[in-house]
This record gives structure tokens, sequence and C-alpha cells, in this order.
């Protein structure tokens, strides 16, 4: 919604890589071949997520290169976020809440609000979400990873 998808367009070789799933075909699996097909372009936001992640995945992740920035709610059209796009929703969370990036920092207060949206606003159409974790990729890729908060405080994300 912010700016355009990189690549704009898929290859036939893409299909060995990305998501193939509804609203996900411009997701990739694989990082080293995303960063080889889009070595061209510059002043990127690449990011890694994971759709409604329960603790343990987040436990388990660790991600060389790529800072945790939090937890966004987003409709499952994968078109806007309920935190950021939406004007604010009276009664289920407070933008004081919202990092920065304009994220929840925390997977239990993003749960919380996914609930309270769906509860409190059942008509509207933004309100019904998923529950996103997000890292961005910081440059250069041998930037340690950063932990999740809430996850295991023994474990860090891997590639």
């Amino acid at each position: 919604m912010l700016c355009p998808t990189v690549p704009e367009e898929l290859t036939a070789a893409d299909w060995d890589y990305n998501v193939h799933a509804d609203y996900q075909v411009f997701f990739f699996r694989s990082l080293e071949y995303l960063l080889k097909r889009i070595s061209t372009e510059s002043r990127l936001n690449i990011l890694a997520v994971i759709q409604n992640p329960a603790a343990a995945d987040l436990a388990a992740v660790t991600l060389p290169g790529f800072a945790f920035a939090g937890f966004d709610l987003v409709d499952v059209y994968g078109d806007v976020s309920a935190l950021t796009n939406c004007g604010g929703f009276e009664g289920v969370f407070v933008n004081g809440e919202l990092s920065e990036l304009g994220l929840l920092p925390d997977l239990t207060r993003a749960r919380e609000v996914q609930a309270t949206l769906r509860g409190q606003y059942p008509k509207e159409r933004h309100a019904e979400c998923h529950v996103w974790a997000i890292w961005r990729h910081r440059f250069p890729a041998d930037t340690a990873a950063s932990p999740v908060p809430g996850a295991d405080e023994q474990s860090r994300a891997k590639v």
C-alpha cells in the first residue's frame, strides 16, 4: 500500500521459490534467491514475516541480518494494517502502544487486539485480520539477529 512490490512481475523461475497461496505469491521462501532476483534494485525494505505465529514459532526462528520489528495486524486480504491504516479503533488499542514503526511489540498484546477487534467491530472488514511477526533486513547481512520480545529468552532467530 505504501510502496510498490519488488519484483513487480513474477517470472517462471520465481514459482520455485515463492509462496503458493492467495495474496502471498510475491512472498519468497529463499532470501538468497530473492536477493539475486532484485540485485539491481536499491532502497528496499526486505521483510521476513510469520503469519499467525505461535510463541514456539518465534522462539525457534533465527534470522541473521534481520532485526525484529514487531507485530502488525493486517486484514485477511493482506492489504491494510488495522493498526495504522484504519484511523484507529476506539476501545481496542491506543496509538501510544505502537512502536515508532507502527507495530505492537508483544505477541500476547497483538492477539488481544486481534480478538477485541473481531468482537467489537464485527462489521468492519479490516477488523478480520491476521497477526504478522515482522523482521526487517539490515545491511550488511552479517549483522547479529535480535531476539523477539516474549519468545524464549534462550532462543534466537535462525535462517
